[in-house]
C-alpha cells in the first residue's frame, strides 16, 4: 500500500500538522492563505468510479447547505490531481489540536456536570433542529462524533456525511433526538443506557432526569428537536416538565436507529 503523504499546500490552504484521523478520512490543520484563519481539511479516498464520486458530491452538498455554530459546516469541496476529494470547515479545536467529547470525558473520570450536560443538551439539540429543517440526518450520535473547542463550545463533526456515503439508514428525526438523550444520559452519568442505569436524581439533578427519563422511555419521546429544546428549557428553568405525548403502536415497536447503533 502507497503511503500518502501530507502535501504544503492545498488550493489557498497551507497544511500546518497532521491531525488524528477521522472514520472519513485524514484531517490536516491548516491556514487560509489570505484570510489567516484556522480550519480542518479532510482529505478522504479516492472515488472508485463515477458512480461513487456523483454520490459523494451529492452528500457534500447536502451537508454544505448546514451552516450553524454547532455543526462543522463544509466551507470548499474539491478533488487533487490523484482523485482525492477534499474539504475544508472551520477549525472547532484548541492550541492542542482537536478534542472530542469523547476524550473529554475519558479525562473527567467518563462524567460531566449537570450544568455541563444541560450544555451538550442544547449545543446538539439546536444543531439537530437546523439540519432537520434540510431534510439532514445523523443517526446515532456517539462521543467521538463531537468536537469540543477551546471555549467548551461543541459541534457534531460534518452530521449526517458518513451515514450518507455508507447509505446507511440514519432513521427518524425523532431517532436523532433520541440519540441525542442517550449520550447525554452518559456523560451525566457515566454510563451507556441500560436497565441498571445510575438515576440522575443521585446525581443532584432532578429535573434533568426526569427530561431525560421521559424522553427516553420507549412509549414515549420527543418527536422533534424543537419539542425537545423547548422542554429541556423548561426543565433547566425549574418547571414541572410533563412527559412527553405517547407515540403511536407502530412507532413503540420499532427499534430506534440510535439503540440499533448501540449493539
Amino acid at each position: 500500500m502507497a503511503i500518502q503523504t501530507r502535501p504544503e499546500h492545498f488550493g489557498p490552504y497551507d497544511l500546518l500538522r497532521d491531525l488524528p484521523s477521522s472514520p472519513i478520512g485524514e484531517r490536516f490543520l491548516a491556514c487560509h492563505r489570505a484570510t489567516g484563519g484556522q480550519h480542518t481539511l479532510y482529505r478522504l479516498p479516492v472515488c472508485r468510479d463515477a458512480h461513487e464520486r456523483r454520490r459523494l458530491i451529492d452528500a457534500v452538498e447536502r451537508v454544505g447547505s448546514l451552516d450553524h455554530p454547532h455543526l462543522t459546516s463544509v466551507e470548499a469541496f474539491s478533488f487533487d490531481v490523484e482523485g482525492h476529494p477534499w474539504l475544508a470547515t472551520r477549525f472547532h479545536g484548541h492550541h492542542g489540536g482537536l478534542l472530542t467529547l469523547g476524550e473529554l470525558l475519558d479525562s473527567r473520570g467518563g462524567r460531566l456536570s449537570p450544568d455541563e450536560v444541560g450544555r451538550v443538551l442544547d449545543h446538539l439539540l439546536t444543531a439537530l433542529a437546523q439540519a432537520h429543517c434540510k431534510d439532514v440526518r445523523q443517526g446515532p450520535i456517539r462521543p467521538n462524533d463531537v468536537l469540543v473547542d477551546r471555549h467548551g463550545s461543541l459541534a457534531i463533526e460534518l452530521l449526517g456525511l458518513r451515514s450518507i456515503l455508507e447509505q446507511h439508514d440514519p432513521g427518524e428525526a425523532a431517532d436523532d433526538v433520541a440519540s441525542c438523550l442517550a449520550l447525554a444520559q452518559q456523560t451525566l452519568t457515566g454510563r451507556m443506557r441500560d436497565d441498571g442505569v445510575l438515576s440522575a436524581s443521585v446525581l443532584g439533578a432532578p429535573a434533568l432526569g426526569q427530561f431525560l427519563t421521559g424522553g427516553l422511555d420507549p412509549a414515549l419521546g420527543f418527536t422533534s428537536a424543537d419539542e425537545a429544546i423547548a422542554a429541556l428549557r423548561r426543565a433547566l428553568d425549574g418547571a414541572v416538565e410533563p412527559q412527553p405525548r405517547v407515540k403511536s403502536v407502530l412507532r413503540r415497536l420499532r427499534p430506534r436507529a440510535w439503540q440499533r447503533g448501540q449493539a
